[in-house]
């Protein structure tokens, strides 16, 4: 019964330190390259559109800003901009 135990204590010590080693890679950002290369591998993207083109607003114009969304009338120049680009949809 004892070496049952003990066993069984080492499967989960071991299980333990497994799973703290990885939660500390993904927290860290140790593991970034893995997960990329395993959730490419297990959910495939689809085949790209070259007619959408994804805009956002990246980090530096949000500090330039100083505000996460811009003012309603940035926005409407933005789309109006986007529009006479030859945008058919901006959402």
């Amino acid at each position: 019964m004892h070496k049952v135990l003990r066993r069984f204590l080492y499967a989960a010590a071991i299980a333990a330190v497994i799973t703290a080693a990885s939660a500390a890679g993904l927290t860290q950002g140790v593991l970034d390259g893995f997960q990329r290369r395993a959730s490419d591998a297990l959910f495939p993207s689809a085949p790209t559109d070259n007619r959408v083109i994804v805009v956002a607003i990246d980090r530096k114009t949000i500090n330039l800003l100083g505000q996460v969304s811009p003012r309603r009338a940035d926005q409407a120049t933005i789309g109006r901009q986007l529009t006479a680009a030859g945008a058919a949809v901006v959402v």
